[in-house]
């Protein structure tokens, strides 16, 4: 149920994976337990999709439950455990909570340049998410350089097409859009359409 639920949830199919995640979480909560592994995981699939509605308050409650939860059980450095924390950073800046966001945020990267190295997919995918909550503090000098590193990085290690790829490239052109650098911006995003 939750992979499926999974499915869903990047199928953008809101509506259904939330649903199923519900399900899925009330089965794995009675079955395996509340500190089971796939447990964890669907706590925070949940949170995702809440997230994905912007119902922010009760997805930060649901990634704090699982962050909590895979620490315990899986440890700081397991991968799972470094995912919930970014996800946990990322609803508390849609909340505009920055300075707690940074934190949570810089402690998954650091946690993750040290277990998947500085060039890993998913450790991009946290660099875009600093870059991406600078960008919207008007940080724009950091967040740049981390916008940029992303889309080296995904560039080169997923290739130009690839759906990360292309968010970051998007990222780093509403970034350059901010600062009025609108030419810069057209050269990075026309290739896109």
């Amino acid at each position: 149920m939750n992979s499926l639920a999974a499915s869903l949830y990047n199928l953008h199919h809101w509506d259904e994976a939330e649903a199923l995640s519900r399900r899925s979480l009330e089965v794995a909560e009675r079955v395996l337990g509340a500190d089971n592994e796939s447990t964890l995981r669907a706590i925070d699939l949940l949170g995702l999709t809440i997230c994905r509605r912007r119902r922010f308050d009760e997805a930060e409650k649901l990634f704090r439950r699982a962050l909590e939860g895979q620490t315990k059980v899986l440890g700081p450095e397991d991968w799972n455990t470094i995912s919930s924390m970014e996800h946990l950073g990322l609803v508390l800046s849609e909340q505009q909570r920055f300075d707690e966001a940074d934190g949570l945020l810089r402690r998954s990267l650091d946690l993750a340049e040290r277990s998947r190295g500085p060039d890993g997919i998913f450790t991009l995918s946290i660099v875009r998410s600093i870059g991406s909550t600078l960008c919207r503090r008007h940080r724009f000098d950091e967040a740049e350089k981390l916008s940029r590193r992303a889309r080296e990085g995904q560039t080169k290690v997923l290739g130009p097409e690839h759906q990360d790829t292309l968010t970051s490239v998007n990222s780093l052109g509403i970034l350059l859009t901010m600062q009025h650098r609108f030419e810069e911006a057209e050269q990075l995003l026309r290739p896109l359409k």
